[in-house]
């Protein structure tokens, strides 16, 4: 009888350190839920070449019923162990319960020092970190882009690559502004190399800037490193700019129904998919910001669906402020497509009347139908995009 008390002793001590480890993940899941909405964590983010994944904590009652079920679970497993030690001897359950409370606590605060320092401390450092395991692979391609920098030069680079990027050139200095640095070292003797290893919806807006600057101009572009230095626009930097950010695969897309699905036909090798029996009505593609100038622009969405069906699948509009402006839309059906089960292009125009908007979004949203399948979107100039 004592050796199966300390058995049953030992599996309740067993099944409430999982369940602290429980309490921690899901106490800090509901912090950060509380403090930034629903979570996209990309393993692609850290581990170049990764698949994509996505955690998506729903809504807060998903979090919040997990962790509640979890800390009764360990508060009645702490009471059961606690008899089980006693040989089984009938105690006040409020007495048990109020001993056991305190692990679960202690979890409880663990999971809020996780979170803090989540904010306060990964999030500030998150593209300088990000950017050091990115980058560690491309010493060489950063010596090639020094080569292309004038040795009497002013050279600045982003976080992620300035602590790799001063082994090549010592005397380069941390970015910390385009304006700031310029106010330092003027226009003619000013280089930037800047990278987008994140490749989030949240991109460097320090590349942008510059690739919109008409001061400067695309001298170097490798595995997501740029080099600028100055001079007139060419052909390079619109060419890299339409493909870099304006252009979005489905691999990268946010996306509020369907799921990935590998396509050896689709670019990238995945398509985002939409079944009319699994997913309800949603967006199928929504967010990844572009930065357009004022002009004339077509939106380009390459999709293919299953059958040609007379009704309506989708509407793809063109939005802006946030996706509360819609500049312009298209709803398409499965006989607007020339062959099922091919991928083809649906597109139409819109246009940008303010000098410069960063928050335009080309939308997919699913109505259902038909099984509908997207590779790439992308927003086409209609024109020079740069004139100096």
């Amino acid at each position: 009888m004592e050796r199966k008390a300390v058995y049953l002793s030992g599996a309740w001590r067993g099944l409430e350190i999982i369940l602290n480890f429980a309490i921690v993940a899901y106490g800090a899941a509901l912090a950060l839920y509380v403090a930034m909405g629903p979570v996209d964590f990309r393993l692609a983010d850290h581990w170049p070449g990764y698949p994509s994944f996505r955690l998506e904590i729903g809504d807060a009652q998903k979090p919040l019923a997990a962790f509640l079920l979890v800390m009764t679970l360990r508060v009645v497993s702490g009471c059961l162990r606690r008899r089980a030690a006693d040989g089984g001897k009938k105690q006040s359950l409020v007495k048990l319960a109020g001993a056991e409370l305190g692990p679960p606590l202690l979890a409880v605060s663990l999971s809020l020092s996780l979170y803090l320092l989540f904010v306060n401390v990964y999030q500030p450092w998150r593209p300088a970190i990000l950017g050091l395991v990115r980058i560690s692979d491309h010493d060489k391609t950063l010596e090639e882009a020094a080569k292309s920098v004038p040795e009497n030069a002013v050279l600045y680079s982003t976080a992620g690559l300035h602590y790799r990027l001063f082994l090549h050139r010592p005397g380069s200095h941390p970015l910390a502004g385009v304006d700031r640095a310029l106010a330092k070292s003027g226009i003619e003797n000013t280089y930037f190399m800047t990278d987008t290893f994140l490749d989030s919806s949240r991109r460097d807006m320090e590349t942008i800037n510059l690739m919109l600057d008409p001061r400067f101009r695309l001298e170097f572009f490798q595995d997501s490193v740029y080099l600028f230095g100055p001079g007139r626009k060419r052909d390079l930097d619109e060419k890299i700019y339409i493909d870099q950010f304006l252009t979005f695969h489905a691999a990268g897309a946010d996306h509020q129904v369907g799921r990935f699905w590998p396509d050896s036909q689709a670019p990238e090798g995945q398509a985002l998919v939409g079944w009319p029996d699994k997913d309800k009505p949603g967006f199928l593609v929504y967010g990844r910001y572009m930065t357009l100038k004022r002009g004339r622009y077509q939106a380009v969405f390459e999709l293919k669906v299953d059958r040609k069906s007379p009704d309506t699948i989708a509407e793809l509009d063109v939005a802006s402020d946030h996706g509360v402006t819609i500049m312009a839309r298209r709803r398409i059906k499965g006989t607007d497509f020339t062959k099922e089960n091919q991928w083809g292009e649906m597109r139409f125009d819109f246009q940008i009347e303010q000098e410069l908007v960063d928050t335009i979004q080309l939308r997919v949203i699913y109505l259902g139908g038909a099984k509908l399948s997207f590779a790439t979107l992308r927003a086409l100039p209609q024109g020079k995009l740069f004139t100096n």
